[in-house]
């Protein structure tokens, strides 16, 4: 895929955002996840001057923290800058750390190193998983986010931290402000409560639904709370909240349509691309609030500029701003998100198919079950039989009690709709100079959903399910004979239930005329 990233030749003199970061120690938390991957390249290939990044890495088991660092740098997301700036990767050091662990797990050497040198803050890091343990989710989303809070007290050169927050950590709202909200469970309250009961005693008042008052999962709850924290506690520190709405692959930045997780809307494409995901339960007039990595980690770094260009450090107080990152301004419905998605994907089918395209969409709860049950279930059992007597280890009733527990968690946002109030991102956005606005670009206007859909499915297709184009013309031809299969079984099913009909008014007018 060709690589769609901006040109920095005609800037001459750095933009003050360049200017901001130049010479700047930087410290990120989720420096190896999706967002985080983006966020080290993009801050190392337009602000070349940096001194220092700094990654909180977790230890793997029989790989030391060089080798986890070579691992990141050889992503083909980072090949762009390999090539343009290729000692840029030496400007980048890892920590030892844990975010559940207390004191971050960071080892006291590691801890002055930071305090004496961290000018901004990202921290990135958290569970994204909405069915996440809830002791997990609280330990990481919540304490982490205090731990950070505690570092970031004791730093001496401190400018700017970011906390990357989500759109959805108050989604019991139709309309979300640029403001705090109340949590139903105070961050203290629900530390108290995980830390004084058991993981099984937990996990019960959770299922039982003795925890989460408003919110749908663990994921929303804790970030409400990790929210609360940070209102309460970095009045006196240059914070700033960070909500994007649902995050998928790039735009242009630094290549087209990379992404490397299967969450959300990604998951629904990779699965109806596949042929696996046959139904989902959507309100198809409903908004899709979907944002490209890339114009979230432009708006990120600009946000962390404009926090430590207005804090004032001798201010008795002070209100932390927040920043909702959403598609308010170019959005499009989840039928839009759905049928260009179909017409991409019929143009680059996957040879990994095992079906044809067949995804239903329904908002009836009752019908999404019956279809459930015909779609999933019913094949999943043949094909497991299938498979059993041919010697196969493969569960495919596993793979659809994974793939059902998926799209019901989808479901809750692919039903409603909510408004998000964006002042402070479009204020951002008119407050950059013309240079920095071609740097770190983040104006949802500018989006071309048609284009970035075509390149999304491609995306897919090429870092996700590892299919690579030269594939394309045996994919086409392999989709070619499974939609003439999946006619045939229609046919054939339809042919079922009209004789099933029948058999069934004849036997009922032979009985009664």
């Amino acid at each position: 895929m060709q690589d769609y990233g901006l040109d920095h030749e005609d800037i001459v003199n750095e933009t003050p955002i360049q200017k901001f970061f130049s010479g700047s120690t930087i410290f990120i938390t989720g420096g190896t996840g999706f967002l985080g991957k983006i966020l080290v390249e993009k801050l190392l290939r337009s602000c070349p001057n940096l001194k220092t990044i700094y990654l909180l890495v977790r230890p793997k088991k029989g790989k030391d923290m060089n080798t986890r660092l070579e691992e990141i740098f050889d992503d083909v997301v980072f090949k762009r800058l390999n090539k343009e700036q290729p000692k840029s990767r030496y400007k980048v050091v890892t920590i030892n750390g844990d975010m559940s662990l207390p004191g971050l797990g960071i080892s006291y050497e590691d801890r002055k190193l930071l305090t004496n040198e961290i000018s901004v803050i990202f921290h990135c890091a958290a569970t994204v998983r909405f069915d996440e343990k809830l002791k997990l989710a609280v330990a990481i989303n919540v304490k982490g986010t205090n731990e950070i809070i505690n570092l970031a007290n004791e730093c001496t050169s401190l400018k700017s931290i970011v906390h990357v927050s989500t759109a959805y950590s108050h989604c019991y709202l139709n309309e979300v402000d640029e403001k705090f909200y109340e949590s139903d469970m105070h961050y203290q309250k629900l530390i108290n409560f995980v830390d004084n009961k058991t993981d099984r005693e937990v996990e019960m008042l959770a299922e039982d639904g003795l925890v989460f008052g408003k919110y749908p999962n663990t994921y929303t709850l804790t970030k409400a709370a990790a929210e609360n924290l940070v209102r309460d506690r970095c009045e006196k520190l240059p914070m700033c909240v960070f909500r994007p709405s649902i995050v998928i692959c790039t735009y242009k930045e630094p290549i087209r349509s990379w992404i490397n997780n299967l969450y959300g809307p990604t998951g629904v494409v990779v699965g109806a691309g596949t042929g696996l995901l046959r139904t989902l339960q959507l309100d198809r007039s409903k908004r899709a609030d979907i944002v490209p990595v890339d114009f979230v980690v432009n708006s990120m770094i600009a946000s962390a500029y404009e926090t430590a260009q207005k804090f004032d450090k001798n201010a008795p107080k002070r209100e932390i701003k927040l920043y909702n990152y959403t598609a308010t301004d170019n959005s499009i419905t989840w039928n839009e998100f759905c049928e260009l998605s179909r017409r991409y994907g019929e143009n680059y089918p996957t040879i990994r198919a095992v079906w044809y395209f067949c995804l239903v969409k329904q908002k009836s709860s009752f019908f999404h079950v019956i279809l459930t049950f015909l779609l999933h279930f019913i094949p999943a059992l043949i094909g497991e039989i299938i498979l059993k007597l041919c010697g196969s280890k493969i569960s495919l009733l596993k793979v659809y009690k994974k793939i059902n527990k998926f799209a019901d968690v989808i479901a809750y946002f692919a039903l409603k709709e909510w408004k998000f109030k964006n002042n402070n991102v479009q204020q951002l956005w008119k407050s950059l100079t013309p240079d920095d606005k071609k740097l770190f670009t983040f104006d949802m206007k500018e989006l071309d959903w048609t284009k970035f859909m075509e390149t999304h499915c491609l995306g897919l297709r090429m870092y996700l399910v590892k299919d690579d184009l030269s594939t394309l013309p045996q994919a086409r031809k392999r989709w070619q004979r499974l939609y003439y299969l999946h006619r045939f079984v229609q046919i054939v099913f339809f042919v079922m239930v009209f004789r099933l009909l029948w058999a069934v008014f004849s036997t009922v007018s032979n009985k009664f005329f």
